[in-house]
């Protein structure tokens, strides 16, 4: 299902802008947290990710309220990372995290009748 939304990202700009406005506003990020205009979502991975490094490296417990403002399963998440497949804690967490915000903007946007798949 992610590697469709991303297909569906990717090819919507609207879609890549909307999914950035709602990381931003979940996670009480600066606006200005992407320094350049994102073409693509594993852009949008990889710049949350350096901020997330970031974040995580000043506070620990931030770990709790980003999956709480994101709604997203702690449980789940240690058990994704110690399957080895990601590189770190902020890598596994900005893929999760936009994978959840895309998911939540592309139902919003098709429910609303601005996207059709």
């Amino acid at each position: 299902m992610f590697s469709e939304a991303i297909t569906v990202a990717n090819n919507h700009e609207f879609i890549l802008e909307s999914c950035i406005a709602q990381i931003t506003k979940d996670l009480g990020l600066e606006i200005d947290w992407l320094d350049e205009r994102p073409n693509s979502v594993q852009m949008i991975i990889e710049k949350l990710n350096s901020r997330l490094e970031k974040l995580l490296f000043n506070s620990e417990r931030k770990i709790h309220q980003l999956l709480y403002a994101v709604d997203l399963n702690e449980e789940k998440l240690y058990s994704q990372m110690n399957s080895g497949d990601y590189k770190s804690l902020s890598d596994l967490l900005s893929k999760s995290i936009v994978e959840r915000e895309l998911k939540k903007v592309i139902a919003r946007n098709v429910y609303s009748g601005k996207l059709k798949l």
